[in-house]
């Protein structure tokens, strides 16, 4: 046996020992054969990787993908979904029932939620203005409800669904958030009511969505799941359920349900006012650059056209 198959055989053995180059040559010649370099790869081939020696291998390098992962590929997440088959008194039910569990003791926490979101589309700016609202129902000691709903607003929003998934993504934050600051440690249950029946069989992993809300909708579920683990870690459950969307008296959910809608009406109708303004605004545009060695009026051109690009944002060209 000469040296180099000696090298060889050391090298299968204990593969700690190889080299980079020793696993590109090995792969190479697995699965091609012999190569023969060629003149100029990189034009040939924009995703291999070679310095250009002829005396190496060149080693084919594999395409980047992005994997699409479906509703039954989803990381568990670590919830009860209560959609009632849209049961619409089924639903109103189970919510008065779980309204008239005690909430706060000293061994058991329970915290309910009402979420919703708001969308409208506009084809001529290609713009979705959406918003999303949280409302925490909180009673006094009278049993009065004393919650106030927190709204988020978004230019452009993907879809419906998604805004629905960040309010019962943000609930959850809210509640995670408490429990760090808390000092006491209690077992306990996380309501929160929603009233997309889609995204609840997009949670539950039914097969049923289609691949555009699996794109948008896979990144905040991956961070809901982070948080529903670390609600299972500190001993809450999280149930979310299906409520209808109107005419009900169920206030949480109603709160966040008029949040949302008034929050989105304002941003759009302050945008649109922002917008016809910067279009009927003076745009400050020279169409020559008078050089301060012309003349007195090339100078007094120059200061009033900088002094207007000092005072407006729009663009100046020159």
């Amino acid at each position: 046996m000469d040296a180099q198959a000696a090298t060889s055989l050391e090298n299968l053995r204990n593969p700690s020992k190889r080299s980079r180059k020793d696993f590109q040559s090995d792969s190479v010649r697995s699965t091609i054969g012999k190569i023969e370099p060629l003149d100029n790869p990189r034009k040939s081939f924009p995703f291999l990787l070679w310095d250009g020696k002829e005396d190496e291998i060149p080693t084919f390098l594999p395409l980047p993908s992005t994997p699409v992962r479906f509703a039954n590929e989803l990381p568990q997440l670590l919830a009860r979904i209560e959609d009632h088959d849209a049961d619409r008194d089924k639903a109103l039910a189970y919510a008065d029932h779980v309204l008239s569990l005690p909430r706060d003791n000293r061994d058991f926490l329970r915290v309910v939620y009402g979420v919703d979101g708001s969308a409208e589309c506009h084809s001529d700016m290609n713009d979705v203005y959406g918003a999303f609202a949280v409302c925490l129902d909180k009673r006094t000691k009278e049993g009065d409800f004393c919650g106030e709903a927190q709204g988020f607003f978004v230019k452009r929003a993907p879809s419906i669904q998604w805004l629905e998934l960040m309010a019962i993504t943000e609930a959850v934050h809210q509640t995670v958030l408490r429990l760090r600051l808390s000092t006491s440690h209690r077992r306990g249950e996380l309501y929160i009511f929603s009233d997309c029946a889609n995204v609840l069989s997009f949670l539950k992993r039914e097969p049923n969505s289609t691949l555009r809300e699996k794109l948008i909708l896979t990144p905040v579920y991956d961070y809901l799941v982070a948080l529903s683990q670390e609600l299972h870690q500190r001993g809450i459950g999280l149930i979310i359920a299906w409520i209808p969307g109107h005419n009900h008296h169920i206030t949480c959910h109603a709160r966040s349900d008029k949040k949302s809608r008034n929050l989105r009406r304002q941003c759009q109708k302050r945008l649109h006012e922002l917008r016809d303004q910067a279009a009927t605004a003076p745009k400050p545009i020279a169409y020559f650059a008078p050089s301060k060695h012309n003349s007195i009026y090339g100078q007094s051109c120059m200061q009033e056209t900088q002094q207007l690009s000092r005072t407006s944002r729009m663009p100046t060209l020159i």
